[in-house]
């Protein structure tokens, strides 16, 4: 004999978040999935403040989003497919900008951040030699412990000279980090890292979103210029070559006409004609006079 089993509970608090996410869904044409991982309370403040009027984000469990996308998945064909880029802690982000324009608002809210330590260093971070803002004191001992050759000079702390603290995908260390904070340095850049977004039956990954507007624009200038430079070579008559083709052709043809010197009705040609005629005619009477 089996017995059947229940239905799992589900809490009213996480049947309300789901309704709450699949409205959201229902009444905007795009909707994505970023990465937040790692940003600080201060600094998702500042990103909610950007798209303010331009982009809906919620902060959920991932656990909620896979329900409420699968849910929408009747009424948005192909939404579902979302879920396949769940990896890491996300917030839900709905707009009606399309998808790659959502991905340069997400790119908008990247910004320099404090390192805490532990973190992996995105790049060379390195000091300088120079004056710091530091008054003499306990700072200097501070740091020197870290590993940033500092001193006194004239009543001033300086950092005696350029030093390489942390390479680039390296850790940074935790006694390091307070001191790169103190000396203003933000190696970290933290923001919304857009991982997909579904629009009119489509999911597209961030890798197809990213796009170089000013390698495309530079490409697509080139090619315009090739193709014209190419059918004006071959004498290919389109509406922007029939002028400049008309323009050359009457240059040449002037060309030829003022070569073998024969008369036509235009003025503007027979004036060139005239004008060569009398500057050989000088050229011959000044060498009859030489010879």
């Amino acid at each position: 004999m089996t017995v059947a089993k229940k239905p799992a509970h589900v809490a009213p608090s996480k049947k309300e978040a789901v309704q709450k996410i699949n409205t959201l869904l229902k009444n905007y044409s795009t909707v994505g999935l970023a990465r937040i991982t790692g940003i600080p309370g201060p600094q998702m403040q500042k990103i909610r403040q950007k798209l303010r009027g331009k982009v809906e984000l919620v902060v959920s469990k991932n656990t909620l989003f896979e329900l409420a996308i699968k849910d929408t998945e009747k009424t948005k064909p192909g939404i579902k497919g979302l879920n396949e880029k769940i990896t890491s802690q996300m917030a839900l982000v709905a707009t009606n900008l399309n998808p790659f324009t959502l991905f340069k608002e997400m790119e908008r809210t990247k910004m320099p951040a404090a390192a805490r330590g532990g973190e992996v260093a995105p790049v060379d971070i390195e000091v300088m030699e120079g004056e710091t803002s530091f008054k003499p004191g306990p700072i200097v001992g501070e740091l020197q412990k870290a590993g940033i050759p500092a001193g006194i000079e004239a009543g001033k702390v300086f950092i005696k000279k350029d030093k390489l603290l942390v390479k680039k995908g390296d850790r940074i260390p935790k006694d390091l980090a307070p001191m790169l904070t103190k000396l203003e340095i933000m190696p970290l850049v933290v923001g919304l890292d857009l991982q997909a977004a579904w629009e009119a039956g489509t999911v597209y990954p961030a890798n197809v979103l990213h796009i170089d507007e000013v390698k495309i624009m530079g490409d697509m200038n080139n090619a315009a210029r090739f193709a014209f430079n190419l059918a004006m070579f071959s004498a290919y008559p389109n509406t922007m070559t029939m002028k400049p083709l008309l323009a050359k052709a009457r240059l040449e043809a002037i060309a030829v006409v003022l070569e073998a010197g024969v008369a036509t009705k235009d003025k503007d040609v027979m004036g060139m004609l005239l004008a060569k005629g009398t500057a050989q005619a000088k050229a011959l009477k000044t060498a009859a006079k030489l010879a």
